[in-house]
């Protein structure tokens, strides 16, 4: 049976504003994180959480929930803000060293799983996570095409040749094949991508796309990114504008696509639909698997 992992990014990102907005915190607090629990829960699945540390230094309510309900915890980064893509090794280092020492303290004890912010990266990233003490990335989405829809869109490119389902990565290049110490666990695409944003935008084809990775022998996990701000209800007001007009109104509208509870709908749907064919797994039990074999 092939493993399915869920993924989940906890961030501060507000659909109304198309921007960061700290107060968005309390309501993922109180009402998205509550309610992706419970479905979880329900479901029995454990799932992986990369948690911002900027957003754990306002609340941390739902990260010691997380712990408790035996989910992994991982790290997003310091702030979503960042660019690992345009960083020199050194600051990599630098910004991964005190996110992870951050997460770590609070959740006392390790942790493992890494996933850059906006899934930028660049050919020091791999070298950055070993010295830091990582041991699983998941920031390439494999066969993924998002043309200019997302930021670093021609730096993504590579993600098109990239290998599907897991790969040990080069040190020198994280979208090719090599004998480093990290596990990449893509997230799972072929143009099409598993994330709730595709989800919400049109079921068929994702439900089409997971049945089908599902079906191949050699692509293993797959593996959805989901974001706790989804399962919110935004209207759009005024937002912030990047001088893009892909992200600025294309973008911003399709991701503005059934929010809330819509989005919770169709999230529970789309398990109903996997839930006989796969077996469920957080990023690093399926490490240890991989380490056992």
């Amino acid at each position: 049976m092939k493993d399915f992992i869920f993924t989940i990014d906890v961030e501060s990102f507000s659909f109304e504003t198309n921007n960061y907005d700290d107060k968005v915190i309390h309501r993922l607090e109180n009402d998205a994180m509550p309610k992706l629990l419970s479905l979880l829960h329900k479901f029995e699945i454990k799932a992986t959480f990369f948690y911002t540390a900027s957003y754990l230094k306002i609340s941390k309510d739902s990260f010691f929930e997380v712990i408790n309900q035996g989910h992994e915890i991982a790290s997003h980064g310091w702030d979503h803000t960042e660019c690992y893509d345009k960083m020199s090794l050194n600051e990599q280092v630098n910004f991964l060293k005190k996110s992870k020492d951050t997460v770590e303290e609070l959740a006392n004890k390790k942790i493992y799983s890494f996933r850059a912010p906006f899934l930028r990266i660049n050919f020091d990233t791999i070298k950055a996570l070993e010295i830091t003490g990582f041991k699983i990335d998941s920031s390439v989405a494999s066969k993924r095409f998002d043309f200019m829809f997302t930021t670093g869109a021609l730096k993504k490119l590579a993600l098109l040749s990239a290998p599907s389902g897991s790969y040990i990565p080069s040190r020198h290049n994280p979208y090719k094949n090599g004998n480093s110490d990290i596990l990449e666990v893509p997230v799972s695409a072929y143009i099409w991508s598993l994330t709730g944003t595709h989800l919400r935008i049109s079921e068929y084809p994702t439900k089409l796309l997971a049945m089908y990775l599902i079906s191949q022998k050699k692509i293993n996990p797959q593996v959805f990114l989901l974001h706790p701000n989804e399962l919110l209800a935004f209207t759009k007001k005024k937002t912030f504008r990047r001088g893009n007009i892909f992200q600025d109104n294309i973008r911003h509208w399709i991701k503005m696509k059934d929010l809330g509870g819509e989005a919770i709908t169709k999230l529970e749907s789309f398990i109903e639909g996997i839930k006989n064919d796969v077996k469920f797994n957080s990023l690093y039990n399926y490490y240890k698997l991989q380490k056992s074999e």
